[in-house]
């Protein structure tokens, strides 16, 4: 009597292929667009530059414009996520063209807020961010960190109440903070 197989194949060869096709496809596409992300922050030349006497930074090799680069969170004292916040403006001295913002949703507890932004800054001069927070645990601060090419940081924080209310940044970016290559030096 021949034993029965009793193995279970939820994948089979043409869904493996459909998975690994999808997957070359979302690879190819990223690497073909990560170019486009960079020359989307150069201005055109129908539109004139804002501060005619800010010169435009030179760029890295690579293509790589020069930035500073941001975080914003809510910690306790001991390091653990305590709160929750979202961006409501951003003054930049070229406006949206001056910075990107990667946000991380806070998720479904809750909705429309976030608990973790990087914001990559491109220009230099004068920054005025506008944050709603709130904590979920007390106490609970909301920080700003800047990230200088010496590896240091430059931090604004606030106080958290359990009910959401509004904190003003407002920090300043140095040609020195600028970051020119995103390779380490040794």
């Amino acid at each position: 009597m021949k034993p029965r197989n009793r193995e279970v194949n939820i994948f089979n060869m043409s869904v493996l292929d459909l998975l690994t096709g999808a997957l070359g496809a979302f690879c190819f596409l990223t690497l073909a667009l990560f170019p486009s992300y960079f020359k989307s922050n150069n201005p055109s030349a129908a539109e004139p530059p804002e501060s005619p006497y800010q010169p435009e930074p030179t760029r890295a090799k690579g293509g790589i414009p020069p930035f500073s680069l941001a975080e914003l969170f809510a910690v306790n004292d001991q390091g653990n996520r305590c709160g929750y916040f979202k961006v409501d403006r951003v003054q930049a001295p070229r406006g949206s063209r001056s910075f990107r913002r990667l946000p991380f949703s806070a998720g479904a507890q809750a909705e429309g807020y976030e608990s973790y932004s990087t914001m990559f800054l491109f220009d230099t001069g004068s920054y005025h961010m506008t944050v709603t927070a709130v904590a979920v645990s007390l106490p609970c601060s909301i920080v700003y960190a800047q990230r200088t090419p010496r590896g240091g940081s430059a931090a604004l924080t606030g106080a958290l109440t359990r009910s959401p209310a509004p904190y003003l940044f407002n920090f300043e970016v140095k040609p020195e903070q600028l970051l020119t290559s995103i390779v380490p030096h040794r």
